[in-house]
């Protein structure tokens, strides 16, 4: 298929045999801010001594660990995925050409997934976080918060299910993501690729210090990219669609009923999105519009204060009530778009031109080059006179 671009087998992460990569005819990886990236590759099905050469290559077995690289900026190879082989479809035709195969897998966090845990936790949740991280063999990189604590005193974390489960529960009440990032670079004769579990508020601005932080630093040093549309003035636009969603029936305040532990009495309590805008200087958010107040009422054990952290998730998730949809390619662009990178869209006029996040890349490489479809987001607007 050419372009760089490489599938990796096994622990030593090492290219698939020539003769498998010649056949490779498309491959798709989805990301998403925090759920399992996705991978599927199609190999064309070669017949050999009358036998499918690509079904049965052990390499492309279930279970077996694949990678997949491409080429990214001062020619250092980017992981999109790293996971093992999970299901494998294939279709033969009568002859031979016009075959295939295809092997469909997720990252290792599918591992998280697969034994039941009886365990009880104590200590801040971000804690337990690192430490489940560590025991699955990845780098952690958790911000330590300290406002969810287990204790044998007050309430312990009982575990009776899976690791990946406890991690997104987790998650919720503190309103962090959860994702995996990669470093690859050529060891031997494979590549070297450390695997770092991120588990964090997405964006971060606290990490971006300053009132009004940039792309950059919320990126984490990253080089801003600009999603260009009917540019003005003969520049060069680099994507070829953008769909927009605007929807602000979203609530933006939480009602939270419970019950104290310690005096039995009805506990009530409210909470209010306090999410950081996109961007700086842009001030309408879903209640601005119609200036209307919409609730949501948070029903679960236990107190009031105990559930003000998934409260505050839920409310920080309703936020982002804009959503546009964009295609783009690495080759137009130019570069690499991953989900929680920060883009700026110029070009739709100025209600919508501005910040998103990117929440979801849809990667297909295949004949055409490196093609990305976009789905990104956004948790404030101009003010209304301007929209």
């Amino acid at each position: 298929m050419g372009y760089g671009f490489l599938v990796t087998r096994g622990d030593k992460n090492e290219a698939l045999a020539k003769g498998l990569m010649e056949n490779v005819q498309e491959i798709r990886v989805e990301e998403t801010l925090s759920g399992p990236s996705s991978f599927a590759v199609r190999f064309v099905e070669d017949i050999c001594e009358g036998k499918p050469a690509t079904l049965t290559a052990k390499a492309l077995m279930p279970g077996e660990m694949l990678a997949v690289l491409v080429p990214g900026e001062h020619d250092k190879s980017v992981c999109l995925v790293r996971g093992p082989i999970t299901k494998v479809k294939a279709s033969a035709v009568t002859g031979g050409p016009g075959s295939w195969v295809e092997t469909h897998g997720l990252d290792r966090r599918v591992e998280m997934d697969r034994q039941s845990v009886e365990a009880t936790w104590t200590g801040p949740g971000t804690d337990i976080a690192a430490k489940i991280l560590q025991d699955h063999k990845f780098e952690p990189k958790v911000l330590a918060d300290q406002t969810l604590q287990f204790s044998e005193k007050t309430k312990t974390l009982n575990q009776s299910f899976p690791d990946l489960k406890l991690m997104d529960a987790l998650a919720k009440d503190l309103g962090y993501e959860f994702w995996l990032s990669y470093d690859a670079s050529a060891e031997g004769p494979g590549y070297k690729i450390t695997e770092t579990a991120h588990f964090r508020p997405s964006p971060d601005f606290k990490a971006a210090k300053g009132a009004a932080p940039s792309i950059e630093m919320i990126n984490g040093g990253g080089v801003a990219k600009v999603l260009k549309l009917d540019v003005p003035g003969g520049k060069c636009r680099n994507i070829s669609a953008f769909d927009l969603e605007v929807d602000v029936e979203r609530a933006t305040l939480a009602l939270i009923a419970g019950i104290d532990g310690r005096t039995g009495k009805k506990d009530d309590k409210q909470e209010t999105d306090k999410s950081e805008p996109v961007e700086k200087g842009a001030k309408a958010k879903p209640e601005t519009f119609g200036k209307v107040t919409r609730t949501m009422r948070v029903i679960g054990a236990g107190s009031a204060e105990e559930r003000s952290g998934a409260a505050k998730a839920l409310l920080a998730a309703e936020a982002w009530f804009v959503t546009a949809k964009a295609s783009t390619s690495a080759r137009l662009l130019p570069g690499i778009l991953r989900p929680h990178d920060i883009v700026r869209v110029e070009g739709r006029g100025f209600a919508h031109s501005g910040n998103y996040q990117v929440a979801k890349v849809v990667h297909v490489i295949n004949g055409w080059g490196h093609l990305m479809d976009l789905t990104l987001r956004r948790n404030v607007l101009p003010s209304p006179s301007h929209v």
